[in-house]
């Protein structure tokens, strides 16, 4: 982790421990359509635990290729967003992406939303 001090004036604590943060991770129990998010001014110490478990990977898409999925999607009259389809790295095989990471090739992390859209969801 890198060296953000935690104010605790501000009532910052965060988490170090790592068998506490596996813990958590194998705590968590998940389907396909869960939304996982990791909320707060952290250092996203949980962020490789819910890597390893699959509710977040790397997502190395350029400007120009979320712009272009926005476009298809105003298109498709979709709500717009890196979610289920419409997300390109979702399902990069992790050797790929360690790879691609090992190449310098810029990439943040995501995590998972539920693959169906809204529409789709209103007709299930």
């Amino acid at each position: 982790m890198n060296n953000i001090p935690a104010k605790k004036s501000l009532g910052q604590n965060f988490l170090k421990d790592e068998s506490i943060l596996q813990r958590i991770a194998n705590s968590i129990s998940v389907s396909q359509n869960d939304l996982i998010l990791e909320i707060g001014p952290g250092k996203g110490a949980l962020t490789k635990y819910l890597i390893q478990k699959g509710c977040a990977y790397p997502c190395f898409c350029k400007p120009e290729d979320l712009e272009e999925t926005r476009n298809k999607q105003e298109v498709a009259k979709e709500r717009t967003g890196y979610y289920g389809v419409w997300s390109k790295c979702r399902h990069i095989p992790v050797v790929e992406a360690v790879e691609k990471i090992k190449n310098g090739e810029s990439y943040i992390i995501r995590f998972k939303s539920p693959r169906k859209s809204r529409k789709e969801n209103k007709t299930s």
